[in-house]
């Protein structure tokens, strides 16, 4: 059974279970058993498990802790927590840093490479790394003798999900990453790579020279020195 399917066989055995008859409330007996004949018909791949809210007694449970991958609805988990763990008005930024120490020439030369830092923001797009550019030229800064590095180390190195043996999931229409442009586009070479490309790009239009080709890296002594910043929406939106 197709997983939309099952999902909405659930949330209707939910809704059945908290909802009142329109004449008398079922008994719990009976409750019990209306579920155990609806929720068989979802077949040996799904689960159910009933709560009264109220009173938080469990009333239904068939296949309740066999593991399955959530898919979809797990946005629903991510984004409860995210709401919780940082509040509705906090933001994911993403930052150009250069290591430690570095100084910019009198000539608007800076030695070495540019680093851009991923914060996990999945909406990051052109917009925001023209944003990016236009600091760094503002700031003075006319040639970069190295390249720009992009570093999506704050998350791991798993791209999809379970199902793909956290391999690059196509269904999930991207790569997943910290430093994810396009909703983690992935070619050539990663999603770090893709998003350091594109700021090279707005760098040279910004009219910012580059010695290297753009890479994927870890800023060596983070935090390093900040450059510039952009934020996502706050978490609310």
């Amino acid at each position: 059974m197709p997983s939309r399917l099952r999902l909405t066989l659930l949330l209707a055995l939910a809704g059945l279970a908290a909802a009142p008859g329109p004449a008398v409330a079922l008994d719990t007996e009976t409750l019990q058993r209306r579920l155990a004949r609806e929720s068989a018909k979802l077949g040996g791949a799904s689960g159910a498990h009933v709560v009264d809210l109220q009173s938080g007694t469990t009333l239904f449970s068939r296949r309740a802790d066999v593991p399955r991958i959530p898919a979809s609805n797990q946005k629903l988990a991510v984004t409860a927590a995210a709401l919780l763990r940082f509040g509705p008005e906090a933001t994911l930024e993403t930052a150009v840093r250069v290591l430690s120490g570095t100084v910019v020439g009198a000539d608007g030369s800076l030695p070495g490479d540019l680093y851009l830092v991923g914060g996990g923001d999945p909406s990051l797009d052109d917009h925001d790394l023209r944003a990016l550019a236009t600091q760094i030229a503002a700031a003075g800064i006319t040639a970069v003798e190295g390249g720009v590095v992009g570093d999506e180390s704050l998350f791991d190195q798993r791209r999809g999900g379970p199902r793909t043996g956290w391999r690059a999931d196509g269904d999930m229409g991207g790569w997943l990453s910290a430093l994810a442009w396009g909703h983690g586009r992935a070619y050539p070479g990663g999603p770090a790579t893709v998003a350091a490309s594109r700021l090279h790009l707005f760098l040279r239009q910004a009219g910012v020279e580059l010695g290297r080709r753009p890479r994927s890296g870890v800023l060596p002594d983070a935090p390093g020195l900040l450059l510039g910043t952009t934020a996502s929406p706050p978490m609310r939106t």
